[in-house]
């Protein structure tokens, strides 16, 4: 018996129509300048209303989230994901119910001017270099009659990589064959890391090996094509995925066979995870 496994579809990734009739407004003062309590940062909740007027909303990434930097450049690469709705059908629109434009502004900086994708209300870009820190990210769109909606302030994290016990870069596809085994093993505080470099972990036909990762932090994985998978073994005699932080990578997917062990747990899949999504989970790829 063949058991297949990909891990369910990102979390923090609500259907659009999910907001569509949700409002964020700006909370009282800057909403740009950084809130403290008791010297911490504080993520302030959003200030929602329900409305039928034209709005943006960052969708990923998450406020609050942590990345984590690439510990070569100190820098990370953000998915950013607005959506926008536009009631009063803005003639630049071609006739859709969606703002003209969207602008990303990072940290009060326009970092990326934004059209529609082939999907409506669907606004999606990369932001390339974003260094360790607390950012603020917030959305702009241009509606009907030349109004601009500005979305709510979405905050996340951006931290240090931790020191790695060992390291892997791949400069090609890594190919599982025959019965041989890929095994690393990190520490808390101190993991595997691997450097994909847009390679992947994949298995040869007729492969029987095992693939334990444990305390592995992973980045750059495969590609952001659809079905391009960052991990693709199957009929693996075991696999076991543990503790490990997958970053800017694809799709992990997985199988085994017969009476073989599966283990997934305690993982950790960067809202930066290269896999196409949309407002709609049958026509997005699982994690």
């Amino acid at each position: 018996m063949k058991v297949g496994f990909a891990l369910l579809a990102l979390a923090g990734a609500p259907a659009l129509a999910a907001v569509h009739t949700a409002t964020h407004q700006r909370a009282s003062g800057n909403p740009l300048k950084r809130p403290r309590v008791k010297g911490r940062l504080a993520l302030p909740p959003p200030v929602v209303r329900e409305s039928r007027g034209a709005f943006a909303v960052v969708i990923e990434p998450g406020s609050g989230q942590t990345l984590v930097a690439d510990p070569r450049s100190r820098t990370v690469g953000v998915r950013v994901w607005v959506g926008g709705i536009d009631p009063g059908w803005p003639p630049c629109s071609g006739g859709g119910q969606y703002p003209c434009w969207i602008d990303v502004l990072l940290d009060g900086h326009k970092v990326a001017h934004l059209v529609k994708n082939a999907i409506p209300n669907d606004y999606t870009t990369v932001l390339k270099g974003v260094r360790v820190g607390v950012h603020v990210l917030v959305a702009r769109s241009l509606n009907a009659h030349g109004v601009i909606r500005t979305s709510y302030p979405t905050w996340f994290l951006v931290v240090r990589a931790p020191v790695a016990f060992r390291k892997l870069a791949l400069r090609r596809d890594l190919i599982l064959r025959g019965a041989s085994s890929l095994v690393l093993r990190g520490r808390p505080g101190a993991p595997v890391r691997i450097f994909g470099n847009g390679h992947r972990i994949v298995s040869a036909p007729g492969w029987s090996g095992r693939l334990v990762l444990d305390h592995v932090e992973a980045r750059g994985l495969g590609g952001s094509a659809r079905g391009a998978y960052g991990i693709d073994v199957v009929n693996a005699r075991a696999v076991s995925i543990t503790h490990c932080v997958f970053q800017e990578s694809g799709a992990v997917h997985v199988g085994v066979a017969g009476a073989a062990v599966l283990q997934i747990r305690g993982n950790t899949f960067g809202e930066n995870m290269t896999i196409p999504v949309n407002d709609q989970p049958v026509t997005s790829d699982p994690v």
